[in-house]
């Protein structure tokens, strides 16, 4: 009799809980509030925002990754696999222009998975998007980071190389281990991104 109320209690807790995490808020609320808020005055044109929206999807690792992925996995059919990840791109930038014309409130993905999936989804997505930007921005230091190499490179004799932007520890995929590198700190990466937060 206890263990038939105890997992009754588990049970009621564990529907309570998912009640909770996939909680929704109903379109009406939603429209409640787009009627009751605050309206901020829009400071961005069209070409600006998509100058914003082009920057974000492209960055600057199209300029540095491409011509590994030509050499080295796709080949000249290179040119098929941008088509296909362009293709992609605007699918995925067509959903959030439509999301964003039915429920425009701040929060992008967030409120858009918080009204469509629950809260527990939305938390999820939220904090994955934080840490895409991160990623991204990683991505886009290291890539200029080598640019500014290349440059020290070719206007003097300092190989600034393995000093300046490589890990310590590097992942080597001729020997699928990692191998001590003779690099220190990735130098020209930290100073951009100083730099860019300093601008921005």
């Amino acid at each position: 009799m206890a263990d038939n109320k105890v997992a009754k209690q588990s049970l009621s807790c564990a529907t309570v809980f998912i009640k909770r995490l996939t909680k929704r808020i109903p379109m009406t609320q939603v429209h409640d509030t787009i009627n009751t808020r605050h309206v901020l005055k829009p400071a961005l044109n069209w070409y600006l925002i998509t100058g914003i929206g082009l920057g974000g999807i492209i960055g600057s690792g199209i300029l540095d990754l491409s011509g590994t992925a030509a050499a080295e996995y796709a080949g000249p059919s290179v040119i098929i696999s941008f088509i296909a990840s362009g293709i992609v791109a605007l699918l995925a930038a067509l959903s959030f222009s439509e999301l964003a014309a039915m429920i425009p409130l701040s929060g992008a993905a967030y409120t858009y998975t918080y009204a469509s999936l629950g809260e527990y989804a939305a938390w999820f997505i939220g904090w994955n998007y934080a840490l895409t930007y991160q990623l991204a921005a990683c991505t886009v230091v290291v890539s200029w980071g080598k640019y500014v190499t290349h440059f020290i490179n070719v206007v003097s004799n300092y190989n600034a190389t393995n000093s300046l932007i490589q890990a310590p520890v590097a992942w080597d995929d001729n020997t699928q281990s990692f191998s001590v590198t003779g690099g220190v700190i990735n130098l020209p990466a930290i100073f951009i991104t100083i730099a860019i937060t300093i601008l921005l």
